[in-house]
């Protein structure tokens, strides 16, 4: 390291950024510029990119001026915004080119959960400032940007013939791997090799401006054009290939990298990996410090620091018969970058593909027959259909490759490891042990640089136990003894009990505003927080939101997440709704035991050390057509904790269930506080401490409504849409709350 200096300039660069961010505070883009969710706005700026979405045009605007009223509103005196506007119709714009528009503001979300994906600070992180829905081009200029409106048509062309010479999904995923585009990029398949560990071919890296780049010298060379005309010309082209398709983190990141290899060709100097690297991230991190949490730049650096430092030495420890054998140096390359940048995967998807490893193997070294094929087959679609066909039917063949196999490793029992999301001094020891490590080894290597090293073997066996202990730091997640977890899904409910004494219950689990809560919501929270295996779902009532996110899990076994049990109450078929007979099939086809529960009936989940106990108090015998009054009302103990959970019950049933509910510490407030619920003589009754409301923000019912908000008012009352996700751990004599978006 110390004869990189450049590497040295780059990490004090890196920790200077990161120091200076931690103590800045950075201001708030509501307050500071008063710009609201759902305004209607007047705007020009300048388009910077533009793409399809699912049908609908996108574009980027920076430079913008938002105009409300008569009134100009900007960042600063100096400063402008970058937006991203969706566009109503079909209006062709430019690049380069000076528009206005109109549109209603939609500022980005920010999560409310553990493990959710955080909108606001992913866009923040890319500097756009909020985006502009249903937007209307009103005018435009005549002056563009000629070259990169070139660029942007042949990549439209380009992916035109992708779709007419591959099958769909075939195409979507050559849009990504060449030109950039993931917009017609299949979830399915993105999430299929995300649970494989191959999602990384699906962006522009330094393979593929690697080959490209090393393609076109070696074909400027092959007619003998002199050295440096060649590279002058493969310099330029990969330049324009990289700004054509978006220039993304990796993309820049090969590029610097790429162009000072050939300027080192050049001028007969010896391209230091490392070095190259570390200018590339000194150049991001100063024009944007917040890449520093961007998942896309530690990913993309973190790789290549596998491949140029961590590599040489596991290859040093292998027996020097079988260093050179490709095999070998292709489990050393997948094992390396696995090594470097296995935090930064848990610490953004909480689980590891364990089959990834040996699946690169297969995938990386056949990338290149995908790229360059890719590449000569979509330049000779466009004049021949018929040639172009012939390059891209081994594309397809390997693609359909790569899907088969990541649906087999995916279904091996143990192929993804949920590990939860590891605390930041757990990566940190994970790096100072590694990288210690490896100092050794480095040091060891040097000093036996030309004889027989008689140490091999104990640093083998070192080698291993430090493996084995960092991997031990990095996925040992501590627990609290009880947490009540009551997530934020929106017009919905969802809680989720846990901890190191306890068997994992989870009530209710559903949302009617949140698209597929299940997946963006309850998922991730799990995973987070590495509960792979929920002992038992009770579920109040059927209403969609209250299960619908129960059943995403139940029909995604791909995701890793188990339920052992799924208990529902004890109703007459004639007053089931659809949603419970779907429940009851989708369960017992995912091996899930089915039960129900009857007034009176008692189960007792016993942990480690403790127990929880629930009481089913609800429905009675006298049930009524309404679904939400005949919901399973429950009172949970737990130590000295009494919680009682209402579903969605109104005050004709409440006034059953008043000589039932004392001694009641905490409130689930029924039916997401509407006006027609928690009456007076209830909350008398149950006497709780404290109330919990699960609502969606703005939702159509105006729930919690004012007059239960008044009936509550003498005790601490906490709403999901304000305090996002709420967790309830008891201690001796109180309990505590924490409040994701407060704490």
């Amino acid at each position: 390291m110390l004869k990189r200096p450049m590497c040295l300039i780059g990490l004090a660069v890196v920790l200077i950024v990161y120091l200076l961010i931690q103590v800045m505070e950075v201001p708030v883009l509501t307050e500071r510029a008063g710009i609201q969710d759902g305004q209607y706005i007047y705007l020009t700026g300048q388009v910077s990119q533009k793409e399809t979405k699912q049908g609908i045009s996108v574009i980027y605007l920076k430079k913008v001026s938002i105009q409300q009223s008569s009134e100009i509103i900007q960042k600063t005196s100096q400063e402008t915004y970058s937006i991203i506007a969706y566009l109503a119709d079909d209006t062709q714009v430019r690049l380069g080119s000076t528009i206005a528009l109109d549109g209603k503001v939609s500022l980005f979300d920010a999560a409310e959960n553990d493990g959710q994906f955080d909108a606001a600070r992913y866009y923040e992180m890319n500097g756009i400032d909020f985006a502009v829905k249903k937007a209307y081009v009103t005018a435009t200029s005549k002056d563009y940007d000629k070259w990169r409106e070139t660029l942007y048509q042949c990549r439209e062309r380009l992916k035109a013939v992708y779709r007419k010479l591959m099958p769909e999904k075939e195409a979507g995923i050559l849009h990504a791997l060449l030109l950039g585009d993931k917009s017609s990029l299949d979830t399915e398949v993105k999430e299929l090799y995300m649970r494989a560990g191959i999602v990384h071919i699906l962006s522009l890296s330094g393979l593929h401006i690697a080959t490209a780049g090393m393609c076109l010298l070696m074909l400027l060379r092959k007619l003998r054009i002199g050295i440096l005309q060649a590279s002058g010309i493969s310099m330029f082209l990969i330049i324009q290939y990289g700004v054509m398709t978006g220039l993304q983190t990796s993309t820049f990141r090969a590029l610097v990298m790429f162009l000072l290899g050939v300027v080192a060709l050049c001028i007969g100097r010896t391209y230091d990996l490392l070095s190259g690297m570390s200018l590339a991230a000194v150049m991001m991190v100063l024009d944007n410090p917040l890449y520093l949490y961007h998942t896309g730049f530690l990913l993309s650096f973190g790789a290549v620091m596998g491949i140029g430092l961590i590599h040489p030495c596991i290859l040093w420890l292998i027996a020097p018969q079988y260093r050179k054998n490709k095999l070998v140096q292709s489990i050393c390359i997948s094992l390396s970058t696995q090594l470097a940048t296995l935090p930064i995967i848990l610490n953004s998807y909480y689980q590891v593909s364990v089959c990834g490893i040996l699946l690169n193997l297969v995938v990386v070294p056949l990338m290149t027959f995908v790229l360059v094929l890719g590449m000569l087959g979509g330049v000779a679609g466009l004049w021949s259909d018929l040639v172009g066909c012939w390059l891209l039917l081994p594309c397809r063949w390997i693609l359909q490759f790569y899907e088969w196999l990541s649906e087999y490793a995916t279904r091996l029992p143990g192929s993804v490891w949920i590990t939860g999301k590891p605390e930041l001094w757990r990566a940190v020891v994970y790096y100072v042990l590694l990288f210690s490590f490896l100092m050794r080894l480095s040091y060891t290597k040097s000093k036996f640089k030309y004889q027989k090293c008689q140490y091999l073997g104990r640093l083998r066996i070192l080698g291993i136990c430090i493996m084995l202990t960092i991997g031990i730091v990095l996925t040992t997640r501590e627990k609290e003894a009880f947490t009540i977890t009551m997530l934020s899904v929106g017009q919905g409910e969802c809680t989720v009990i846990h901890g190191q004494d306890v068997p994992t219950v989870m009530i209710d689990g559903g949302s009617t505003d949140i698209k597929e809560a299940g997946k963006y919501r309850m998922i991730p929270y799990l995973k987070a927080n590495r509960l792979h295996r929920i002992d038992t779902v009770l579920v109040s009532h059927t209403d969609t939101d209250h299960v619908s996110g129960i059943l995403e899990i139940l029909q995604s076994p791909e995701q890793g997440i188990r339920i052992r049990r799924l208990i529902l109450p004890a109703i007459p078929t004639e007053l089931q709704n659809e949603h419970y007979g779907e429940l009851v099939r989708t369960a017992e086809a995912a091996g899930t035991q089915v039960y129900v529960m009857e007034r009176g009936e008692k189960i007792l989940l016993s942990g480690q050390h403790q127990s929880i106990e629930f009481t089913c108090l609800h429905p009675s015998d006298c049930m009524t057509g309404d679904l939400n009054d005949n919901s399973m009302v429950m009172m949970m103990s737990y130590v000295n904790l009494n919680m009682l959970f209402t579903g969605d019950i109104s005050s004709s049933a409440e006034a059953e269930l008043t000589s039932l509910v004392s001694d009641c510490n905490v409130l689930k407030v029924p039916h997401h506080g509407s006006r027609f619920s928690s009456s007076e003589a209830f909350l008398q009754a149950a006497a709780p401490e404290l109330a919990l409301i699960s609502a969606g923000k703005d939702n159509s019912y105006g729930h919690p409504h004012e007059e239960t908000l008044q009936r509550l008012s003498e005790m601490p009352v906490y709403i999901t849409f304000k305090t996002g996700q709420i967790d309830l751990i008891p201690e001796s004599t109180r309990i505590q709350v924490r409040t994701f978006l407060r704490d």
